[in-house]
């Protein structure tokens, strides 16, 4: 099922909902640090999900040579914004199953990983850019992949 890039990140049972924010590190961009030809990309949105020992980045992009006016006037004309899915990453871990973290944790949590991985048994988080955070008249809505899956 295609994610509905408009909703908050969400998972089965929603027992934690809230709110994210990051200022990207100054001498990278996300982009590059995701090995994306930011010369033909703009990154738009980013999904990072945590799933029973399976783990996974998408990053949604624009073309690069579509600046701010041209995405403005698309949003003004058709009311969304077509992203293609240029990026996905993932990592499947072995030792993980649907209940219980790979091993019990003995002590305090004293890492942000350790907390995700030890805590929730499914965490996904959607990033996008801060031009479309409070947006409610514009759809982002996922037209292709250019992601070979295997």
């Amino acid at each position: 099922m295609e994610p509905n890039l408009n909703e908050p990140a969400g998972v089965e049972y929603d027992h934690w909902l809230g709110t994210f924010a990051g200022d990207q590190v100054d001498v990278a961009s996300i982009g590059k640090l995701m090995g994306i030809d930011e010369r033909l990309w703009w990154p738009i949105v980013i999904e990072i999900h945590i799933n029973n020992g399976y783990e996974s980045i998408e990053v949604f992009a624009v073309p690069a040579k579509m600046g701010v006016d041209e995405l403005e006037a698309m949003i003004e004309e058709t009311g969304r914004v077509e992203v293609t899915l240029v990026k996905k990453t993932t990592l499947e871990l072995s030792d993980q199953n649907e209940t219980n973290p790979p091993r019990v944790h003995g002590g305090n949590i004293e890492t942000v990983r350790d907390f995700l991985e030890f805590g929730f048994k499914r965490v996904n988080v959607r990033l996008k850019i801060q031009q479309f955070v409070d947006r409610d008249d514009c759809e982002i809505v996922k037209v292709n992949s250019i992601v070979h899956e295997s």
